[in-house]
């Protein structure tokens, strides 16, 4: 298994250099992108509880006008 990691890690490391080479601002774009879908989860689940607490009656009244920017960014 530690094995495979490593090779898996080699084999990515080889790529990366090698879209450098060719072009580094495709490379910057590539990793700016994965970070942004890594994050995309996050993001996601940030604003579903956000929503999910602007419903909880029991902490305030429900105001139309907090739930439709939540909904609309959502």
């Amino acid at each position: 298994m530690k094995q495979k990691i490593a090779l898996f890690s080699t084999d990515l490391l080889r790529a990366t250099f090698l879209l450098w080479k060719v072009d580094k601002k495709i490379t910057v774009i590539n990793m700016e992108l994965q970070c942004v879908q890594a994050l995309l989860p996050i993001v996601s689940l940030y604003y579903m509880k956000l929503f999910l607490e602007t419903l909880d009656p029991g902490h305030r009244p429900i105001v139309f006008e907090t739930i439709i920017p939540l909904i609309i960014i959502f």
